[in-house]
């Protein structure tokens, strides 16, 4: 049986950690051991963070818009801004040398190595995230 999708729009500025217990409280989510509860809030506060800071640039006219569902045992969540988007492929190794020292850059690197699945649309304002809770 497929699960009940949800729907929150926000905007600039935004408690996101409160916005964080929000989603997880509406979808339904089970207690989160402490590795899944640290992902899942690492990558929401980037995913919702970078969204309304660079995709919508601060507006406080433009929303956000979180889609989500859980279907034991995966949580969906879609994040899609008002912003120009943006190729996320071409975003610089916040690796190397030169950007290792800066103190941004960082957030599309850490969803993908604690989400199981992480894929932008075409137009890059619009990022869907899944894990697989234990």
């Amino acid at each position: 049986m497929a699960s009940k999708k949800h729907t929150i729009e926000v905007s600039y500025p935004q408690n996101i950690e409160n916005l964080f217990q929000e989603v997880i409280k509406i979808a339904g989510l089970p207690e989160l051991n402490n590795d899944d509860k640290f992902a899942l809030e690492l990558s929401f506060f980037e995913a919702v963070n970078n969204a309304l800071i660079h995709g919508n640039g601060k507006s406080r006219e433009k929303k956000v818009r979180l889609d989500f569902s859980f279907d034991d045992p995966i949580f969906e969540l879609t994040i899609t801004d008002q912003g120009q988007g943006f190729d996320a492929t071409r975003l610089p190794d916040p690796t190397t040398s030169d950007n290792i020292i800066k103190d941004s850059g960082r957030g599309v690197l850490l969803i993908r190595h604690y989400m199981d699945y992480v894929c932008y649309n075409e137009k890059g304002n619009s990022l869907t995230i899944r894990k697989r809770l234990e």
